[in-house]
């Protein structure tokens, strides 16, 4: 954890020269490196992970808040995360060619989507709003194939997950 200044505050791009984590800044406040403490609490697949999984998911995830109404992706953006709800609630839907929204699942603090566009490596097929204040974890893309790639535990989660979305 950094201690430079708190979090919340904190307006560093690249990397911290306390802790030497990348903090970012994105559009409606901080991205900050989610603390190991966090992601055990929200990420129960995460407490599988062997130490070095762990420490490499932890550093390829940053956490990010929404207001009610924000949209967090809209249909045919390339935002290469795979997302989980720490917070709030999130509804994943689509508007019809009529004009017509359809909501097709919320999800709650604690579920995890967008592993399919991840993994495909495609646009966002569909648009995700914060129902609530909603704060959100981005795992990188890079640290999500890498996981894929290299962990048993991560597997074990990943592909009856997978599974049951067909």
């Amino acid at each position: 954890a950094c201690s430079a200044s708190p979090p919340m505050v904190m307006r560093v791009l690249g990397a911290c020269p306390c802790c030497y984590e990348r903090h970012t800044r994105s559009d409606n406040g901080i991205d900050i490196v989610i603390p190991a403490e966090q992601l055990k609490a929200i990420a129960h697949w995460s407490r599988e992970l062997k130490e070095e999984e762990f420490e490499r998911a932890r550093k390829g995830i940053v956490t990010r808040a929404f207001s009610k109404g924000a949209y967090v992706f809209h249909v045919g953006d390339r935002f290469e995360q795979w997302t989980g709800v720490m917070s709030g609630l999130a509804s994943i839907g689509m508007v019809s060619a009529k004009g017509k929204a359809t909501s097709l699942i919320g999800v709650p603090a604690g579920g995890w989507f967008g592993e399919g566009t991840v993994l495909k490596d495609e646009p966002r097929r569909y648009d995700v709003v914060a129902l609530r204040d909603t704060q959100m974890a981005l795992m990188n893309r890079a640290t999500f194939l890498w996981l894929n790639e290299n962990s048993v535990a991560f597997n074990r989660y990943l592909v009856p997950w997978t599974n049951s979305l067909f």
